[in-house]
């Protein structure tokens, strides 16, 4: 009977064909392992998918919807109500946002009710004024921009040169995107002596105004590595009560790479102030590039709010508001400057100079120097010294 052939044909096993193929190729019978067969239903298989595009980062910002149907926009998340936004002029160009939210911080305001800043570009109020810009905060409610409109408008801030600035603050209620009415607060129009009020209602946390006012001192050329424990260790070597300190606040260098700095310190009595500048002024002071400096010390003017709504010195009995003095400088229409404060440099024609700059007092003679006027003193006298017959001998002898 014929085989059949094809895939039906078996090979017989007594066959050793292949037994003697192995040997003579020299071939090491080695055992495979039987595979498992898993027969797959032809409806669970899926042909694989393509690769897909690169993820994408999650995003970080809220985007509010469109309005759609006439609906209103809807608050973004963790916001309740409808924000408002107040606009500060006059703002010095150097303030940053830590500076901002700290002057909120230091008036009492909610620091947590503000939402947004932005800063506007930077211009002067005149051909040689002082640089300013102006700044919209938005705050979560109303209540709260209120209360920081009511608090700062007027409030006097020093930029960098000395300048005293009075903020203006205007609201500007929010309306579906854009710029509603604007609600000025009133201002007299006898003076424009800045009037500060307490908040009313809503958002300020700050406890009633003081019934005092705590005498402070204006220290100059200060290091700029000082720390308020520092200023107490001065003191303290001064033999000032340090614990008669009631704050320091510091000034902003006048530029950035600058060495020294002004800070002004608060003491409970009139007592220790005058004491403090006594022992300060004139005291010398290395700084970290190794020029000598020396302490500049005065006592400084209260704020002007302060001396019109009557507040009184410690020991002092209140006085009414009508009773109050109008500071100086107000009374004679800004042309003349307190009793026995010089607003002049002492080099008349000669003073290289310009309006705004700081003055300084040669503890010696008395006599005031602008800041440039005072950088030329050390410059002719560093010369002076360095040409000075003997100068060379005496280094190479150190």
């Amino acid at each position: 009977m014929p085989r059949k052939g094809g895939n039906g044909r078996k090979r017989p096993a007594d066959d050793n064909r292949e037994s003697r193929w192995k040997e003579d190729a020299d071939y090491l019978d080695i055992p495979v392992e039987p595979r498992e067969h898993v027969e797959e239903a032809a409806e669970d298989w899926e042909p694989p998918l393509p690769p897909g595009p690169p993820s994408k980062r999650a995003r970080t910002t809220w985007t509010p919807p469109r309005r759609q149907g006439g609906a209103g926009r809807r608050p973004p998340p963790r916001r309740g109500g409808e924000s408002v936004s107040v606009r500060f002029t006059s703002l010095p160009a150097e303030y940053t946002y830590d500076m901002v939210m700290e002057m909120h911080g230091s008036f009492g305001l909610d620091v947590a009710a503000v939402e947004d800043l932005n800063f506007e570009p930077p211009q002067r109020m005149s051909n040689r004024g002082p640089t300013i810009r102006a700044i919209t905060v938005r705050y979560a409610n109303e209540e709260s921009a209120v209360a920081a409109r009511d608090t700062l408008f007027e409030q006097p801030v020093l930029n960098r040169a000395g300048d005293t600035l009075y903020l203006g603050a205007e609201v500007v209620v929010a309306d579906g995107g854009r710029q509603g009415r604007r609600q000025h607060r009133p201002r007299s129009p006898e003076t424009a002596v800045q009037r500060w009020n307490p908040p009313q209602r809503g958002g300020g946390r700050r406890p009633p105004g003081p019934d005092v006012i705590y005498p402070s001192a204006y220290i100059s050329d200060v290091p700029v590595e000082y720390k308020e424990s520092t200023m107490l260790k001065l003191h303290r070597a001064c033999n000032v009560d340090e614990t008669k300190v009631m704050a320091v606040k510091f000034l902003p260098p006048q530029e950035k790479q600058a060495e020294t700095c002004c800070c002004i310190v608060r003491y409970l009595d009139q007592e220790t102030a005058d004491q403090a500048v006594a022992a300060i002024r004139g005291r010398p002071v290395q700084l970290r590039s190794g020029i000598c400096k020396f302490f500049g010390a005065k006592p400084a003017k209260p704020a002007r709010w302060m001396v019109e709504l009557g507040i009184t010195l410690p020991g002092q009995e209140p006085k009414a508001l009508g009773d109050a003095a109008r500071p100086p400088a107000i009374q004679n229409g800004g042309q003349e400057a307190e009793p026995n404060e010089a607003d002049w440099c002492g080099q008349g024609k000669s003073c290289v100079g310009r309006v705004g700059m700081l003055l300084y007092e040669d503890v010696s003679t008395g006599t005031p120097f602008c800041e440039a006027c005072w950088e030329r003193f050390e410059q002719e006298d560093a010369k002076a010294v360095a040409d000075a017959p003997g100068t060379e001998e005496y280094e190479e002898g150190q």
